[in-house]
């Protein structure tokens, strides 16, 4: 896919944007993550705070409500605490050779 074509989905573009659970802030988009046949992001990795404590999260992009390009602001599903604490790494399957057919044994 052109980056064009994937820069024109705003949440594609959505690098440092906040983003806002159902209860409040959640941290800061580090950068959308793309399937290799998507011209939409599958993930954003989240730079997320809670706890006191500092670390990346890997959200669904399925989760996301809204995105607001104005006011830089990215809208999930969920609560803060449940989000901030998803997968800190993609899934397996999603991995280059993980989930390709040819190297399966």
């Amino acid at each position: 896919m052109p980056l064009e074509s994937r820069n024109s989905d705003p949440l594609a573009r959505c690098h440092g944007y906040v983003v806002l659970a159902d209860d409040g802030w959640l941290g800061h988009v580090e950068t959308p993550v793309f399937g290799s046949d998507s011209s939409e992001p599958d993930y954003l990795v989240v730079r997320a705070y809670a706890d006191n404590l500092t670390r990346r999260a890997f959200v669904p992009a399925s989760l996301v409500r809204r995105v607001d390009g104005n006011d830089r602001l990215v809208y999930v599903e969920g609560r803060a605490w449940e989000l901030a604490r998803l997968p800190s790494s993609l899934p397996l399957e999603l991995l280059p050779h993980f989930g390709s057919k040819e190297h399966d044994d």
